[in-house]
C-alpha cells in the first residue's frame, strides 16, 4: 500500500495501481473559490491501472445546504473531470483514476 496524508489531503494506492516505481511528488498550487485549496498529487502523465480513494479537508465551511452538492473538481490535458463525494468527519471523499491537480 502506497499512502500520502497531511493535514488536507489523504490517499492510499493499492500496490499493483502503479505500473513502475515513482519519486511521488506533491505540491499545493493555491486556492480556489470552492471550499478546498487546489493539490497537485503527482503527474496527470503516470497512468494508473486502478482508481484510489482522495479525501481533501475544506479550508472553510461548507454550508450545510451545499454539502450534498460538493465535487471534486480534476484538471488535466485542457479538460476538467468532475467527481460525486461524500462528507467523512469533516472531510470530503471521491474516487479517481487519475493522478494530477485536484480541487472541492
Amino acid at each position: 500500500m502506497n499512502i500520502f496524508e497531511n493535514n488536507q489531503v489523504e490517499f492510499s494506492l493499492d500496490e499493483g495501481s502503479l505500473y513502475d516505481e515513482v519519486c511521488f511528488r506533491y505540491s499545493e498550487i493555491g486556492s480556489t473559490a470552492g471550499f478546498s485549496n487546489i493539490y497537485r498529487l503527482h503527474s496527470a502523465l503516470v497512468p494508473l491501472h486502478a482508481g484510489f480513494s482522495l479525501r481533501i479537508k475544506p479550508v472553510r465551511p461548507v454550508p450545510a445546504s451545499l454539502r450534498d452538492h460538493v465535487v471534486l473538481q480534476r484538471k488535466g490535458f485542457g479538460e476538467s473531470v468532475t467527481a460525486a463525494t461524500a462528507e467523512e468527519d469533516g472531510w470530503y471523499r471521491a474516487s479517481s483514476r487519475d493522478l494530477g491537480i485536484s480541487s472541492w
